[in-house]
């Protein structure tokens, strides 16, 4: 949520209105963070697996 949420405020809640760039900016933004968060755990040893 936390990678995302500024794009959502910059373009809006509707999705469906969004061109191609943005959607892959939001896509883009879920994983950088997705990884991010994942990198994380794992060197602080809190990974789920």
């Amino acid at each position: 949520m936390d990678a995302a949420a500024p794009l959502v405020e910059e373009f809006g809640t509707d999705l469906g209105e969004w061109d191609q760039e943005q959607v892959l900016m939001f896509v883009g933004a879920i994983w950088d963070g997705c990884s991010k968060r994942l990198r994380q755990l794992v060197r602080d040893r809190d990974a789920p697996f």
